[in-house]
């Protein structure tokens, strides 16, 4: 097995995009932004191990949506905007829409992180690419005492429709809370 590299090195284009293979399939492609990564390190759930979140767009072929919004696909689809909207199950309105931009994220695996090959915890949120994307620790961004709200690990800040605010995980899913 091939060495795994260090948490603490930026990601390599070509470890995004075997991360999003790994996790998604063929369903997904990076898509970055202007002005913008397009990819970002820290950990965003806050249980000590390095995630990735990439903006993403689905795959141009036929079957990358049908993919994407299978109700038995591993991953997780949620509207960051929404903070009660479970996932239901593929229906003749789809979860996510052709060329939509999304936000796929990874969950970290022990030591290494993303980069674990056992890291196949993934989830795709919507309404979650904004402008200015940035990641922080949470302590820096967080008001203690806010409903919900968990100072723990980084969350990702920027502008949502124009909106200042940042995705941060309650504990059981991301969710975009404005400033």
């Amino acid at each position: 097995m091939p060495a795994i590299p260090s948490p603490s090195l930026p990601p390599a284009p070509e470890e995004i995009s075997g991360t999003l293979r790994r996790v998604f399939g063929a369903a997904l492609q990076p898509h970055r932004p202007a002005g913008s990564p397009g990819h970002f390190v820290g950990d965003f759930n806050g249980d000590g191990s390095e995630d990735l979140m990439v903006v993403a767009r689905p795959a141009p072929s036929a079957d990358a949506l049908a993919a994407i919004n299978d109700s038995l696909a591993p991953w997780i689809i949620r509207d960051a905007l929404q903070p009660t909207a479970p996932r239901v199950a593929a229906s003749p309105q789809a979860l996510v829409v052709k060329d939509e931009a999304l936000l796929a994220v990874v969950h970290g695996y022990q030591a290494s992180g993303w980069r674990h090959p056992e890291s196949r915890h993934g989830y795709l949120l919507r309404n979650a690419v904004g402008d200015g994307m940035l990641a922080r620790p949470s302590a820096e961004v967080i008001v203690v005492g806010q409903p919900g709200a968990r100072a723990v690990g980084h969350v990702l800040t920027g502008r949502i429709d124009g909106r200042s605010g940042y995705l941060y995980w309650t504990g059981g899913r991301y969710l975009w809370r404005r400033m």
